[in-house]
């Protein structure tokens, strides 16, 4: 869904997705090392531009580009879907970014304050390739709980591989967020803050 206000951090904005970003989404999917666990996509950008513009119009599915609050360059892409009104919760991922990006502490962090200050979840979670050590251990670093391994979840290039499911309650992040907020502050400097932002 497109109708939501741009979610600002100190060095981050997350900005629904526009067509105009269809190249860049491909970019990155193009790039074998980002992809590693992701399923291999070989669409053209006019293809990526309809996904798009369907994607805008469907309920309960926000797909956002972060991009540098200060200069505006692009860093990659985080999303919230699977909204489950009548529980309260959604997934999120399609989390992808750009090589050397030093912007997955506060992706991560305003997607948290999207779900909860914004959509007013209950509770967000998310599924990742157990082979992911690196978004595994952003996700435990972040405070989110480890709640279940889902067997033969992922299936990558006709192999089945296990999923870790990590939760955030509102109650959980409530008690995070501060630390977290420090933390993204520090990571903003590099992604061109100015002190006292």
């Amino acid at each position: 869904m497109a109708l939501v206000d741009p979610i600002e951090g100190f060095g981050l904005v997350l900005r629904c997705v526009e067509e105009r970003d269809a190249q860049f989404a491909l970019d990155l999917r193009a790039d074998p090392e980002l992809t590693q666990y992701l399923p291999p996509l070989t669409i053209t950008v006019e293809q990526q531009q309809a996904w798009i513009r369907g994607q805008r119009e469907k309920p309960g599915d926000w797909y956002f580009v972060a991009e540098r609050k200060y200069g505006g360059q692009p860093e990659g892409f985080i999303s919230v879907y699977a909204h489950e009104p009548d529980k309260g919760r959604a997934e999120w991922g399609r989390w992808i970014l750009k090589p050397g990006s030093l912007a997955a502490w506060e992706c991560e962090y305003l997607m948290h304050r999207f779900s909860f200050e914004v959509l007013g979840l209950s509770e967000n979670y998310c599924r990742t390739i157990t082979l992911n050590d690196r978004a595994l251990k952003n996700h435990d670093q972040m405070g989110m709980a480890r709640t279940q391994t889902l067997a033969g979840h992922f299936e990558l290039r006709g192999e089945r591989f296990d999923a870790v499911e990590h939760v955030m309650t509102a109650a959980r992040w409530a008690g995070v967020k501060d630390a977290n907020a420090a933390q993204a502050k520090k990571f903003a400097r590099v992604l061109g803050a100015p002190r006292g932002a």
